[in-house]
């Protein structure tokens, strides 16, 4: 638990976002099964940057863990819209939860 806060406040004191610091961070709240952190990290990264579409991918994936389909369901639809080239990376998420 220590490692991830650590690891939190290097990503928010971070200017140039590492992007190896984030996804630290998201193996972190996987490993231990912690949904709901996990959303909140990524919509809090994601309202800083809406367009820092790095957060696209763990956003959905937390969504999905969450059984929140609605909003897994609005957020691939807006994804779609408006990044259309990031799709792939979340269809591919909601294709390994079909096989599970």
């Amino acid at each position: 638990m220590q490692g991830q806060i650590v690891a939190e406040k290097a990503w928010k004191l971070s200017e140039s976002r590492n992007y190896d610091i984030f996804k630290l961070i998201v193996d972190i709240y996987k490993e231990l099964a912690e949904w709901e952190r996990l959303e909140d990290f990524c919509r809090k990264t994601y309202l800083n940057d809406p367009f820092e579409t790095i957060v696209y991918g763990p956003l959905y994936y937390a969504y999905l863990k969450r059984n929140l389909n609605i909003k897994a369901n609005e957020f691939y639809n807006w994804v779609g819209k408006n990044f259309p080239e990031k799709l792939l990376v979340l269809t591919d998420i909601k294709e390994s939860f079909k096989k599970n």
